[in-house]
């Protein structure tokens, strides 16, 4: 299966002494290299900048339509954003558009490998042979997607997750397929299917349960009062969503405490309306700290 490869090495880190250091790192790593390529959403500006690391020279939008398997549109698109992010070079030769990595594009694929198991040449350099490079993309996304949905489903209230919610916490149905197909049957079972109400659901197994307790955001669930407390008011442990739900509390009740001014209520209510906004608002910029995405 695609992920399974990615799923034993996290394994091995998981039930090793090294869990604290070596884990921790890979996944704060893996969460970096997230935040300028999306990997959930971004398959093909990935799959780009792999084949550039691996062809070491200028290559053609027209070469990287026809490997990578999709439209000179979609491609150019891709360009496009990687471009914004300074991780490409653009090059005329012979009158034709050729795309190479910048320095910035080397190192955040030097970064990337850093989370996979390198295979050396015969000149001792670090390279990806064609398959690997071809399915890293997809192995990378799913990987982190299978992160996402053990966390997801560890903080939940009720302790499992409709395969419906799931859907939209993964964002592509397919990769979930691949995922559950992957991870619910041994000796990689991560989750457990059930039925709910007669609705399709899944929970986890004993293997996910040691993982979520070895995450970073459980670590911070454990060690950070305030995390721990916003995750039991909000039922989400994702960072962003914490914020933003405490930025929509703290605008209500800032918006009704500037309705009570305009209408001369009490200054005892006012005062708390304020300050209850206050608190929110702090609280925010506090969980912003917490490194856990």
């Amino acid at each position: 299966m695609i992920s399974k490869t990615i799923f034993t090495q996290v394994s091995y880190y998981m039930s090793s002494e090294v869990i604290n250091d070596t884990y921790s790192r890979k996944i704060m790593l893996l969460k970096t290299l997230d935040s300028m390529i999306d990997f959930s959403k971004a398959s093909n500006q990935l799959s780009i900048v792999l084949y550039l690391y691996n062809t070491k020279t200028p290559v053609s939008v027209s070469e990287l339509a026809r490997v990578i398997g999709d439209t000179r549109k979609s491609i150019l698109d891709s360009l496009r954003k990687l471009e914004k992010k300074e991780l490409i070079s653009k090059t005329m030769v012979n009158g034709e558009l050729h795309i190479s990595l910048s320095q910035k594009g080397e190192e955040y694929v030097k970064k990337l490998m850093e989370l996979f198991h390198p295979i050396k040449a015969s000149n001792d350099q670090q390279l990806l042979q064609v398959p690997v490079r071809l399915n890293l993309a997809k192995e990378v996304m799913t990987s982190l997607n299978l992160y996402k949905i053990i966390v997801k489903i560890g903080f939940s209230r009720k302790g499992w997750l409709l395969v419906d919610e799931l859907k939209n916490l993964v964002g592509d149905e397919k990769i979930l397929t691949i995922i559950l197909d992957s991870f619910t049957m041994p000796p990689t079972r991560v989750l457990r299917r059930i039925k709910i109400a007669g609705k399709d659901a899944v929970e986890l197994d004993k293997m996910g349960q040691e993982i979520l307790r070895k995450s970073l955001h459980y670590t911070a669930f454990r060690s950070n009062s305030v995390y721990r407390l916003l995750v039991r008011l909000t039922g989400s442990p994702w960072v962003f969503e914490i914020m933003r739900f405490l930025s929509i509390i703290s605008f209500v009740i800032l918006a009704l405490s500037i309705l009570l001014l305009v209408v001369n209520a009490p200054t005892a209510l006012i005062a708390v309306g304020f300050l209850t906004a206050l608190i929110f608002l702090s609280l925010g910029i506090m969980v912003s700290y917490i490194k856990v995405e």
